[in-house]
């Protein structure tokens, strides 16, 4: 009655005992208690076996029978019979069952496959810089038109450069199995390269108080 370690007072004579704890073996014994000193000590043999798991990616939700293990790599589960679930967002999901055995450690490593699109580009002029983005991180980056056909879904931003041109941003979204057609045509600097000196036509001007009011700011 209760919850090791204890002390019972009993009247002497035979008694069943029984220890029950979760994920030990239950034990039960039959114990004599006399008038003299009545100590009894017991060791439970553990009733679990190790699931040694390896996720990627790493931070992927993992679930056992509905149960969030996500931040662990050993796991120890009473034996029998589990659903083993991994997700994450923008991966396909994986599901199986595993049968755990008493003192014996299964090993698993799963592998989540991404979802993938395509991204079909063109671009004027060729020469320009494109930077594919995403939450502010360089994902690919290239010269002129591109196809690309392992983009992870979701949301970016393209950027677009060339010198003498305008600099673009624009969001897109890869969708998974279908391909994104981006055509784009930078737009020049109103006909002079960006940075480029313009050319004035020689001539003279004459500075100073040219109109006789006292001002010399004409």
């Amino acid at each position: 009655e209760g919850t090791t370690n204890k002390a019972l007072w009993r009247y002497p004579g035979e008694y069943e005992l029984e220890l029950i704890k979760s994920n030990y073996l239950d034990l039960s014994d039959t114990i004599e208690v006399t008038q003299s000193d009545n100590t009894f000590s017991y060791n439970l043999t553990k009733n679990a076996g190790t699931l040694s798991l390896n996720t990627k990616p790493e931070d992927a939700t993992v679930l056992i029978n509905k149960q969030d293990y996500s931040d662990k790599n050993k796991i120890e589960l009473t034996p029998g019979r589990y659903k083993l679930e991994a997700d994450k967002k923008g991966y396909y999901s994986h599901s199986e069952t595993i049968n755990i055995k008493r003192e014996q450690t299964v090993h698993k490593s799963i592998s989540l496959e991404k979802k993938t699109g395509k991204l079909l580009f063109s671009i004027k002029p060729l020469e320009a810089n494109i930077k594919l983005q995403r939450d502010d991180e360089v994902v690919r980056e290239w010269t002129g038109m591109k196809s690309l056909s392992d983009i992870m879904v979701g949301d970016y931003q393209l950027v677009c450069e060339a010198e003498g041109y305008k600099n673009e941003k624009r969001n897109i979204e890869i969708k998974e199995n279908k391909s994104t057609n981006i055509h784009t045509k930078l737009r020049e600097w109103g006909g002079q390269a960006k940075n480029e000196m313009i050319y004035v036509k020689g001539g003279t001007y004459t500075m100073g108080d040219i109109w006789g009011d006292g001002w010399g700011d004409e």
